[in-house]
């Protein structure tokens, strides 16, 4: 609200201003609450890092929705685990990320008998859509005037207390391990790290890790 025109986000050849950073979230989670994702519900994201990760992440807390994050470096045995063990009902994906191919593995999950029930389908970045697939394209189209009132309904609905992510641990000697955090600590340890590394709005951070 201070800086609406201030770049928020620059990743590859996008760049988004703070004001086009919220109008794309406020897209996405309008979309989200058509598609009969709300509070409570689990969404998974699973690709590298870009800007449309941080777009589908706040857009799936400021519904009260749960983000559930994937590490990209995810095995076939590990990403069923995730999404059965979250009840995930929808993940956004680019589908493919270096060697790594999360479609056909779900092929491979499914045809190995685990049915991930609560799974919806899946939101592509980047890729055509197909059976039980949709296209990120359509759903960061600007939401009608229905849809904006029931998007500030379910704003009001979010609490500080509410549970705003699973994480989970690597499982390199047993199954994943899911990690609950919520939104209240999800922004006091955000505001102390800046606080402590004298953050200012004239910064940039440069991302180096894996979100």
């Amino acid at each position: 609200k201070r800086f609406p025109e201030r770049e928020a986000l620059i990743g590859g050849d996008q760049r988004l201003s703070y004001a086009q950073l919220a109008t794309a979230v406020d897209a996405m989670a309008a979309s989200l609450l058509r598609h009969g994702i709300g509070k409570g519900d689990k969404v998974a994201i699973l690709m590298g890092n870009r800007i449309e990760w941080i777009v589908a992440d706040f857009a799936i807390c400021s519904i009260g929705a749960i983000m559930v994050g994937v590490n990209t470096w995810v095995t076939a045995r590990e990403l069923a685990y995730v999404l059965s063990h979250s009840e995930a009902c929808l993940l956004i994906t680019t589908g493919t990320y270096l060697k790594q191919d999360y479609r056909q593995m779900l092929v491979h999950i499914r045809s190995a008998g685990e049915p991930l029930p609560a799974l919806k389908g899946l939101l592509l970045v980047d890729q055509t859509a197909g059976p039980q697939e949709w296209a990120w394209s359509d759903w960061v189209q600007a939401p009608d005037s229905s849809e904006i009132v029931a998007l500030a309904q379910a704003k009001r609905h979010v609490a500080p207390s509410d549970d705003a992510y699973i994480l989970y641990t690597s499982g390199s000697t047993a199954n994943p391990k899911g990690v609950v955090l919520q939104h209240y600590a999800l922004i006091e340890n955000m505001w102390q790290i800046g606080q402590r590394q004298h953050v200012t709005e004239q910064d940039r951070l440069w991302l180096a890790v894996s979100l």
